[in-house]
């Protein structure tokens, strides 16, 4: 094996919190292929962190909340189909019983937004202006969303 294997694929990391305080993690890293947007296996690499995470507590976790970074608007219902249904499924397969709540943060990737006063006389916003604050709602199936952006 060359010096430069890593070239040839991406890594995947899973970190999940261990303890009912968040104090304690445990993480996962394995490769996949490169290109590939969906996590190929999330479903073994979250059972492995269940197991963990049932070993510490005895008990499942009652919700799982992940964060998903580099999607665009295309994969968010691929997203949604495979690696939701397949950490639901990790779950159930572990114990019958074990049924979270699952939420998944996805971040979309070559976001590229400017924010600009009102006055046109100031150009850009200045650094550390105060008041800015960005929301958009989404209809989701559930009724109305609100989607926070990072910046």
């Amino acid at each position: 094996m060359t010096s430069d294997w890593f070239l040839c694929c991406i890594f995947v990391q899973v970190v999940a919190s261990m303890d009912s305080s968040a104090s304690k993690y445990g993480a996962i890293l394995c490769p996949q292929p490169p290109w590939t947007e969906i996590i190929n296996d999330i479903g073994s690499l979250l059972k492995d962190l269940v197991a963990f995470y049932n070993q510490n507590l005895q008990r499942t976790p009652s919700r799982i909340l992940y964060y998903r970074n580099g999607e665009n608007d295309t994969q968010f219902q691929t997203v949604i189909e495979t690696e939701v249904a397949s950490v639901l499924k990790a779950c159930k397969s572990f114990n019958i019983r074990c049924q979270p709540k699952v939420n998944c943060i996805v971040v979309e990737k070559r976001r590229h937004i400017r924010f600009f006063s009102r006055d046109t006389d100031d150009g850009n916003l200045l650094k550390g202006h105060r008041n800015l604050h960005i929301e958009h709602f989404l209809m989701g199936q559930n009724g109305l969303d609100l989607l926070k952006l990072a910046h």
